[in-house]
């Protein structure tokens, strides 16, 4: 689909924009908080992240243009389609 929602004629070869991912965890599980945490830092540490600013944009938005990574901030409450923490 294009951004209207529009099936494309030919998305077979259509270039990706941008990857994503989402970790969801329980706020509340001790275990939970500390796999996901332990996750998004090891994340950070590979691609060298930690001194590159968060994200300032919606995870929705593919930001083209963007030339580096970033990662977005802990949201530790239901946010959109998540019905728990997630990042």
């Amino acid at each position: 689909q294009n951004s209207h929602g529009e099936a494309g004629s030919d998305c077979k070869h259509a270039p990706a924009l941008s990857h994503h991912i989402h970790v969801l965890f329980w706020p509340s599980n001790e275990a939970s908080v500390n796999e996901a945490m332990r996750l998004q830092h090891a994340f950070i540490d590979h691609f060298n992240l930690r001194s590159t600013p968060n994200c300032t944009f919606t995870a929705g938005d593919p930001q083209p243009n963007l030339p580096n990574m970033c990662s977005f901030e802990v949201n530790w409450a239901p946010a959109g389609r998540f019905l728990t923490a997630q990042y």
